[in-house]
């Protein structure tokens, strides 16, 4: 495994243990935005680890996930399900592509800054 992948691997393990913290755990603005920052950084490293795009093409592509999910949330009813809510959410806010954004700046200069010398 090289070395990046190794890091990416770590660092997804990290964000889907503090992910299922604040979905278990937290509530108000660190469920709601701080886990929507955490579960795109999530998906980027799993991403980081199958495949070996550019950090735009990966980024790019989190990011239209993320938002296809959210818009997903308005024609779903929310069954109270903990498994639903786990993996699509609660209900649409348009709040939360503004989490994805800055979850994904962190990630994508995290990866530039380290990676991309």
């Amino acid at each position: 495994m090289a070395h990046n992948q190794r890091a990416y691997f770590i660092i997804s393990i990290l964000l889907f243990i503090l992910g299922l913290l604040i979905f278990f755990f937290a509530t108000g603005f660190v469920r709601n935005y701080i886990g929507d920052v955490i579960v795109v950084m999530f998906l980027y490293c799993l991403l980081s680890l199958i495949v070996a795009w550019k950090p735009a093409t990966k980024t790019m592509s989190v990011f239209i996930l993320a938002i296809a999910v959210e818009f997903l949330q308005i024609f779903l009813a929310t069954t109270g399900s903990t498994t639903q809510d786990l993996f699509l959410g609660s209900s649409f806010d348009i709040f939360d592509t503004l989490a994805y954004g800055v979850g994904l700046t962190i990630i994508t200069i995290y990866e530039i800054s380290t990676y991309c010398r």
